[in-house]
Protein backbone atom coordinates (compact mmCIF):
# COMPACT_ATOMS: atom_id res chain seq x y z
CA UNK A 1 0.00 0.00 0.00
CA UNK A 2 2.72 2.55 1.03
CA UNK A 3 3.50 3.33 -3.47
CA UNK A 4 -0.57 2.57 -4.37
CA UNK A 5 -0.73 6.04 -5.87
CA UNK A 6 -3.68 5.08 -8.10
CA UNK A 7 -5.93 3.35 -5.42
CA UNK A 8 -5.32 6.04 -2.88
CA UNK A 9 -5.41 8.96 -4.78
CA UNK A 10 -9.21 8.61 -5.44
CA UNK A 11 -10.40 9.53 -2.06
CA UNK A 12 -8.38 12.66 -2.38
CA UNK A 13 -10.42 14.02 -5.43
CA UNK A 14 -13.69 12.97 -4.07
CA UNK A 15 -13.26 14.97 -1.32
CA UNK A 16 -12.01 17.91 -2.57
CA UNK A 17 -15.22 18.08 -4.59
CA UNK A 18 -17.35 17.37 -2.12
CA UNK A 19 -15.88 20.08 -0.53
CA UNK A 20 -15.86 22.73 -3.04
CA UNK A 21 -19.88 21.78 -3.17
CA UNK A 22 -20.55 22.50 0.03
CA UNK A 23 -18.83 25.12 -0.02
CA UNK A 24 -19.41 27.01 3.76
CA UNK A 25 -20.88 24.00 5.89
CA UNK A 26 -19.42 21.07 7.92
CA UNK A 27 -18.15 17.69 6.19
CA UNK A 28 -17.23 14.53 7.30
CA UNK A 29 -15.47 11.81 5.54
CA UNK A 30 -15.66 8.00 6.20
CA UNK A 31 -14.06 5.40 4.54
CA UNK A 32 -16.61 2.76 2.04
CA UNK A 33 -15.40 0.31 4.59
CA UNK A 34 -16.70 2.11 7.51
CA UNK A 35 -20.03 1.30 8.90
CA UNK A 36 -22.34 3.57 10.91
CA UNK A 37 -23.51 1.94 14.26
CA UNK A 38 -26.20 4.65 15.62
CA UNK A 39 -27.95 7.70 14.52
CA UNK A 40 -25.36 10.57 14.18
CA UNK A 41 -27.37 13.53 15.93
CA UNK A 42 -26.72 17.09 14.56
CA UNK A 43 -24.86 18.38 16.96
CA UNK A 44 -21.95 15.56 16.46
CA UNK A 45 -19.29 17.56 14.79
CA UNK A 46 -19.10 20.22 16.92
CA UNK A 47 -18.62 17.78 19.63
CA UNK A 48 -15.81 16.60 18.03
CA UNK A 49 -14.00 19.60 16.16
CA UNK A 50 -13.47 22.31 18.34
CA UNK A 51 -14.11 26.06 17.39
CA UNK A 52 -11.03 26.55 17.53
CA UNK A 53 -9.92 24.31 14.31
CA UNK A 54 -10.79 23.90 11.23
CA UNK A 55 -10.46 19.91 11.20
CA UNK A 56 -10.56 16.64 13.61
CA UNK A 57 -8.28 13.54 12.76
CA UNK A 58 -7.23 10.34 13.91
CA UNK A 59 -3.52 10.72 14.23
CA UNK A 60 -0.97 7.94 15.70
CA UNK A 61 2.11 9.40 16.88
CA UNK A 62 4.81 9.31 14.49
CA UNK A 63 3.03 6.58 12.44
CA UNK A 64 1.01 8.02 9.54
CA UNK A 65 -3.00 9.62 10.26
CA UNK A 66 -5.64 7.18 10.35
CA UNK A 67 -8.34 8.54 7.50
CA UNK A 68 -11.30 6.39 7.79
CA UNK A 69 -13.06 9.46 9.38
CA UNK A 70 -11.89 13.18 9.04
CA UNK A 71 -13.89 16.35 9.68
CA UNK A 72 -13.54 19.22 8.28
CA UNK A 73 -15.10 23.03 8.73
CA UNK A 74 -15.34 24.37 5.43
CA UNK A 75 -14.43 27.07 3.91
CA UNK A 76 -11.76 27.46 6.47
CA UNK A 77 -10.16 23.68 5.51
CA UNK A 78 -10.96 23.42 2.00
CA UNK A 79 -7.18 25.03 0.96
CA UNK A 80 -5.47 22.23 3.24
CA UNK A 81 -7.81 19.85 1.16
CA UNK A 82 -6.79 21.08 -1.65
CA UNK A 83 -2.74 20.56 -1.02
CA UNK A 84 -3.87 17.14 0.09
CA UNK A 85 -5.35 16.38 -3.87
CA UNK A 86 -2.72 18.41 -5.44
CA UNK A 87 0.18 15.95 -4.47
CA UNK A 88 -1.73 13.53 -6.82
CA UNK A 89 -2.79 16.02 -9.54
CA UNK A 90 0.58 17.63 -9.59
CA UNK A 91 2.75 14.20 -9.95
CA UNK A 92 4.93 15.70 -6.68
CA UNK A 93 3.47 12.64 -5.04
CA UNK A 94 6.42 10.59 -6.80
CA UNK A 95 8.83 12.09 -5.21
CA UNK A 96 7.92 11.17 -1.97
CA UNK A 97 8.38 8.22 -0.13
CA UNK A 98 5.37 7.22 0.27
CA UNK A 99 2.25 7.53 -2.03
CA UNK A 100 -0.68 6.49 -0.07
CA UNK A 101 -3.45 9.17 1.02
CA UNK A 102 -2.08 9.53 4.77
CA UNK A 103 1.12 9.87 4.34
CA UNK A 104 0.18 12.77 1.88
CA UNK A 105 -2.40 14.14 3.99
CA UNK A 106 0.48 14.23 7.23
CA UNK A 107 2.31 16.45 4.53
CA UNK A 108 -0.40 18.67 3.46
CA UNK A 109 -0.90 19.26 7.41
CA UNK A 110 3.29 19.96 8.34
CA UNK A 111 2.97 22.11 4.95
CA UNK A 112 -0.27 24.68 6.74
CA UNK A 113 -0.13 24.09 10.24
CA UNK A 114 -1.69 27.34 10.30
CA UNK A 115 -4.95 25.69 9.57
CA UNK A 116 -5.32 24.10 13.03
CA UNK A 117 -6.49 20.79 13.43
CA UNK A 118 -8.21 19.02 16.09
CA UNK A 119 -6.49 15.37 16.75
CA UNK A 120 -9.37 12.99 18.28
CA UNK A 121 -6.36 9.97 19.25
CA UNK A 122 -3.30 11.73 20.90
CA UNK A 123 -0.97 9.26 21.98
CA UNK A 124 -2.51 6.25 20.38
CA UNK A 125 -1.43 3.61 17.94
CA UNK A 126 -2.56 1.10 15.73
CA UNK A 127 -6.43 0.88 14.96
CA UNK A 128 -7.25 3.96 16.52
CA UNK A 129 -10.82 4.22 15.51
CA UNK A 130 -11.74 2.24 18.60
CA UNK A 131 -9.16 4.32 21.29
CA UNK A 132 -12.20 7.41 21.18
CA UNK A 133 -15.42 8.30 21.56
CA UNK A 134 -15.61 8.16 17.38
CA UNK A 135 -15.28 4.00 17.63
CA UNK A 136 -19.54 4.28 19.49
CA UNK A 137 -20.57 5.46 16.85
CA UNK A 138 -18.17 3.96 13.69
CA UNK A 139 -16.41 0.80 13.59
CA UNK A 140 -13.60 0.89 10.68
CA UNK A 141 -13.45 -2.66 9.18
CA UNK A 142 -10.54 -2.03 7.56
CA UNK A 143 -8.36 -4.95 6.45
CA UNK A 144 -9.74 -8.49 5.10
CA UNK A 145 -9.49 -10.01 8.74
CA UNK A 146 -11.91 -7.30 10.15
CA UNK A 147 -14.12 -6.95 6.80
CA UNK A 148 -14.68 -10.82 7.43
CA UNK A 149 -15.80 -10.43 10.74
CA UNK A 150 -17.95 -7.67 9.83
CA UNK A 151 -16.77 -5.57 12.46
CA UNK A 152 -13.55 -4.78 14.52
CA UNK A 153 -12.92 -6.88 17.89
CA UNK A 154 -10.72 -3.64 19.61
CA UNK A 155 -14.10 -2.00 19.14
CA UNK A 156 -15.19 -0.25 22.58
CA UNK A 157 -18.74 0.13 24.03
CA UNK A 158 -19.59 -3.35 23.17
Amino acid sequence: YLTDGYKFCRMTFVMLDAARQLGSRQMIWLDGDTVVRQDVPAWYFEEHVPADAQYAYLGRGRHHSELGFLAFRLPEALPLIKRFADYYDSGEFLSLPEWHSAYLFDRAREEMPYIRGHDLTPGCRGHVVHQCEIGLTFDHTKGSHRKKLGYSPERIGD
